[in-house]
């Protein structure tokens, strides 16, 4: 699936991304995590990296436990 057929699918609600919790970081991703896309962090050294990849997952996983739980 290329570029343009992703965005395609996305605007009709078709791929639904993994949210990360965090409004502006999903808004940059256009809408979150897609499958097969890979997201790099970078930063100085100490900023807190590790921290919020640990708190995208967590929100990230939250999010599948909450929806799987409802259906």
């Amino acid at each position: 699936m290329d570029a343009y057929e992703r965005i395609r699918k996305y605007q009709s609600g078709e791929l639904l991304p993994a949210r990360t919790g965090y409004a502006y970081l999903d808004k940059a991703l256009l809408g979150g995590f897609y499958p097969q896309h890979a997201v790099a962090i970078g930063a100085r050294p100490g900023v807190g990296k590790s921290y919020l990849a640990q708190k995208i997952m967590s929100n990230v996983m939250n999010a599948v436990s909450y929806t799987h739980l409802r259906a």
